[in-house]
């Protein structure tokens, strides 16, 4: 900055936390930014502007040495009906998008068709399909019930029997939520490799007799290793057959394809049932 033939160094900070946006000035002195200050000893003041525009002015000795304009900002990135979302991928799966910044398709970027208003920002598409301001993304994720959400493609979609065609995210994300003929979640039975529109295609539990135990394990599930969830069956114990839902949890929780042996002590003879886990990232 210019001042009587020589340059002086200057600086403004702005901290835009609060409502009202404040500033400070500062100037380099022996090597050392020193912050100005008024008669009363303030250091932080009113932001000078209008709107999200903030303004501010560096003066020495009476004289303007500096000025400095910019916009208020916040991190987020894109605007989907009215809500500013700080991840593209969450905007893209709530609705129609509307770029706050020049941002690129996450890897997490959920799986369907998405319109994006690019709103004058560049959209960088990082290999995801993209005509005009209507984006196509093969293969993403899928938000479920709970928070979490899992991997799929347009293709396993569609052979699941669900419609992707010009769908969003969260249409897709309602038909998956749907229960299917076998009264499990289409979601559940992508997950558990089970066909939603077979009334049997359910887990049951393979109880076998091993000398003086009981080796249980659960059977009909293909973890579809793809979808990204953890799934995990536990045994339960049912000590009396009038009432098939009291049940005591027995053996370790494992995965399936790993039987859990349970000895049978004197025992004539024991109930038991599988419960079935499934964890989202």
């Amino acid at each position: 900055l210019p001042f009587d033939g020589d340059f002086i160094r200057g600086a403004i900070e702005l901290d835009t936390a609060s409502a009202q946006p404040v500033v400070s000035y500062l100037v380099l002195r022996d090597g050392e930014w020193a912050r100005l200050n008024d008669d009363s000893g303030a250091e932080w003041f009113a932001a000078p502007g209008s709107g999200d525009r903030i303004a501010g002015r560096l003066d020495f000795l009476g004289r303007r040495v500096g000025d400095i304009a910019g916009y208020r900002i916040d991190k987020a990135v894109a605007e989907a009906d009215g809500v500013r979302y700080d991840s593209l991928a969450e905007a893209m799966a709530a609705g129609a998008v509307t770029l706050l910044t020049n941002v690129e398709i996450p890897p997490d970027a959920p799986v369907g068709t998405a319109t994006v208003d690019r709103n004058g920002h560049t959209l960088l598409q990082g290999g995801v399909s993209v005509e005009g301001s209507t984006v196509i993304v093969e293969s993403g994720i899928v938000a479920v019930s709970g928070g979490g959400a899992i991997h799929v493609t347009l293709g396993d979609l569609s052979a699941f029997g669900i419609a992707t065609a010009g769908r969003t995210a969260s249409q897709i994300a309602a038909s998956l939520a749907e229960t299917g003929a076998n009264g499990i979640a289409k979601w559940e039975s992508y997950i558990l490799g089970l066909d939603p529109g077979n009334a049997t295609s359910l887990p049951l539990a393979d109880i076998a007799v091993e000398d003086d135990a009981v080796s249980v394990s659960d059977c009909g599930i293909t973890v579809n290793e793809t979808a990204g969830a953890t799934v995990t069956y536990q045994v339960l114990e049912i000590p009396d057959l009038s009432s098939p839902n009291v049940a005591t949890n027995v053996g370790p929780v494992a995965v399936p394809g790993t039987p859990v042996l349970l000895p049978m002590g004197d025992a004539t003879s024991r109930f038991f049932r599988v419960k079935v886990s499934i964890a989202i990232p």
